[in-house]
């Protein structure tokens, strides 16, 4: 059985089902007489709510094969641009080898992952050159060639518009973040909330509604 939950939830459903949320966590956290019995009543109140506020419905068979086609499209473009970011990948060379019209793809891309063909790229470009600033003593040269950037001189102007620094600048900042957190590290103590202090927080939120 597929379902289908539509983004189009009322805000009333929202409000509802967070209230329901903390009373559930409320009366758990109190510990009270029959403390059990009254989550279960919550938890039961909470699943009626997620069905009958949630606006959801019953796939056909299908809408469930259209969706499960589709799903499998966007998983073979994106593991696609996963294995050639590096190198100069165009959206017509993806379009004639999934046999899709550049505007459909380029649809495609912008209604499922809200972005561009040429910004999914950039970015997934972006990320593997900070990863690799990050973790690597490699040069900009190369760090900017395997990451599929033209030069290093782009790959400071990437850097700039998305951190506001040179890929330089960033390896030194990371750098000295690391060193205080392995100082703090050694004088951190994990710590659990109790259950008083835990309602405590619970009853903090709902008195913020």
């Amino acid at each position: 059985m597929a379902i289908d939950i539509s983004r189009q939830t009322t805000p009333e459903a929202t409000v509802t089902i967070r209230r329901q949320l903390l009373d559930l966590a409320s009366h758990y956290f109190q510990n009270g007489d029959h403390y059990e019995l009254l989550a279960y009543a919550n938890l039961n109140s909470l699943l009626h709510s997620l069905v009958t506020r949630l606006a959801w419905r019953l796939l056909s068979e299908s809408e469930k094969a259209s969706k499960a086609t589709l799903s499998d499209r966007l998983n073979r473009i994106l593991d696609d641009i996963e294995h050639h970011f590096t190198d100069k990948i165009l959206l017509s060379d993806i379009a004639a080898r999934e046999n899709l019209s550049m505007t459909y793809l380029s649809h495609l891309f912008k209604d499922h992952l809200g972005l561009t063909f040429q910004d999914y790229v950039s970015q997934r470009r972006f990320d593997e050159a900070r990863s690799l600033v990050e973790r690597t003593a490699m040069n900009l040269t190369d760090i900017s060639l395997a990451s599929g950037f033209s030069d290093s001189r782009y790959l400071a102007k990437v850097f700039q518009r998305h951190l506001g620094c040179t890929p330089a600048d960033y390896r030194n900042r990371i750098a000295g973040q690391r060193l205080e957190v392995t100082v703090q590290s050694s004088h951190a103590v994990q710590r659990i909330l109790s259950r008083e202090e835990s309602l405590k927080q619970v009853t903090r939120v709902k008195g913020e509604e």
